[in-house]
Formats: C-alpha cells, structure tokens, sequence
C-alpha cells in the first residue's frame, strides 16, 4: 500500500504498529472480558472499560503521533476526519502528504 510505504519512507512504521497494536489488544481485551466467564461480574466490567480505554488510546495515539515530516499534517487525523472527495482527505492509498503534496523518495 502506497500509504504504508509513505509511513515506512518517513520512519514512522513504529508508530503505525505501536498504535495498531494498543487498538488491537485493547479491543481483544474488551472482547475476552465479555466472554469470559470465569470473572466476576465487576471484574469482567473493569477489564472491558481497560481494553476500551487501552484500544481508544492506540487510536488516538495513531491521530496524533503520525504526521507528515515536512508540514506536521496529521495523516490518520486526516483520514478520520475528513471526506474522501476532499483534497486535504488521506488515506492508505496516498503517496504524498495530501496537505502540501511533500513526497519522501
């Protein structure tokens, strides 16, 4: 994906798979502590609020930390938060940062 290979370009991947890995074992976490029953019931609840909280975390680390190098522009913010018609809108399949258009050969 030209996206990734952008993030991989800019040293970032770290980011990418640090923040996917808190959203993914916060989700896993929140899913285990539902179907588990071998907790009592409020410690199954903590535990569920823990991987919320741990997979909402990942995400919005995800928002925050990866940015274009050149101009600061919040790649996976921009993603979220804007339309895929509009020319600010990035995505996995980027090559540049739709921002500036700033390139990493």
């Amino acid at each position: 994906m030209p996206g990734i290979a952008l993030i991989e370009r800019t040293s970032q991947l770290w980011k990418l798979r640090l923040g996917m890995a808190g959203a993914l074992l916060g989700t896993a976490v929140r899913i285990g502590a539902s179907e588990f029953d071998g907790l009592a019931s409020g410690h199954s609840m903590a535990l569920g609020f823990g991987g919320l909280f741990v997979a909402l975390a990942g995400v919005v680390y995800l928002c925050i930390a990866v940015r274009c190098p050149d101009c600061g522009a919040r790649w996976f913010w921009l993603m979220a938060s804007k339309p895929s018609g509009d020319p600010t809108h990035w995505s996995m399949s980027s090559q540049a940062c739709t921002a500036i258009h700033f390139t990493v050969t």
